[in-house]
């Protein structure tokens, strides 16, 4: 019996000691900033509201567990610029942050997310009577090379990748929650719209290295859906020109909202150049 005993206890002490080895913390660390200016505004008021606009982002994996599971912590913050006046330029428009908690389990050729999108968007110096804050619950899946941070390196490493290997796709759906499933105030959760569902799905394809360039097209599709049932649709086709050498990342992109019904902030028919780093 104390042989057992000890046998029973030893093997726990070695199950206990195998799966400490396994965790990480904070192993992982990716980032990207950008800038872009807009073209071909609709009217006036998008030629006023939509001039120039920068977003920074981080994502820190907080904890993992045998390289495969891990828990993030994602930051964003964007900041929009209009135009004032032909003499006064710059106008500060808006800005808007995103803090989500986001839970990545890692299969050999999908990445599998779930997590919260906990995102408010304000106005600087107006104020159209609305702001808009949400708590959008999501699952979503895609190719690991559909990921910022992980394209470059891929393309780099495959040189001889398939047209199919180097194809990518992302799938989300997402739900805005609008009282935490009966846990909370209403109106500390959402407010400024009345979106219920999100169906968002994405693909792109590189045609590989050439030179020091690295070409990617992709295609966005989003259809947001309100309490009320209705849709609104989103296409967004870019193209993204990402420099070969150096260690991080650093990109030129084009992107035509040929379509954008959102009730929140639409982009309808406007073209966005700009600038990328990531790492």
């Amino acid at each position: 019996m104390k042989t057992a005993c000890i046998a029973i206890l030893s093997l726990a002490l070695s199950i206990s000691a195998f799966s400490r080895e396994k965790f990480s913390f904070m192993q992982e660390f990716h980032g990207s900033w950008d800038g872009l200016i807009f073209f071909m505004h609709k009217d006036t008021a998008y030629k006023a509201r939509y001039f120039i606009e920068t977003n920074v982002s981080a994502r820190i994996a907080m904890a993992g567990y045998d390289n495969r599971a891990f828990f993030f912590l994602e930051y964003k913050v964007k900041t929009g610029l209009g135009r004032q006046s032909d003499i006064v330029i710059f106008d500060p428009r808006d800005i808007a942050f995103a803090s989500n908690p986001v839970f990545e389990y890692r299969f050999k050729k999908v990445r599998a997310q779930a997590g919260l999108d906990h995102s408010c968007l304000h106005d600087i110096d107006r104020d159209d009577h609305k702001t808009e804050y949400w708590n959008e619950f999501f699952l979503s899946a895609c190719s690991p090379n559909y990921l910022l941070e992980e394209f470059r390196p891929y393309i780099l490493s495959h040189p001889l990748a398939t047209p199919f290997e180097r194809t990518s796709w992302y799938a989300m759906y997402g739900y805005f929650s609008k009282d935490f499933f009966g846990l909370a105030n209403p109106s500390a959760i959402s407010g400024g719209h009345t979106l219920q569902h999100e169906f968002s799905a994405g693909a792109g394809y590189s045609p590989g290295k050439t030179g020091p360039v690295i070409v990617n097209a992709r295609l966005g599709i989003r259809v947001l859906v309100d309490e009320a049932g209705h849709a609104y649709q989103t296409c967004t086709p870019e193209l993204e020109c990402h420099m070969a050498p150096g260690t991080y990342g650093f990109m030129f992109f084009l992107k035509y909202n040929a379509l954008d019904q959102s009730p929140v902030r639409p982009r309808d028919g406007l073209l966005e150049l700009g600038i990328r780093g990531y790492l």
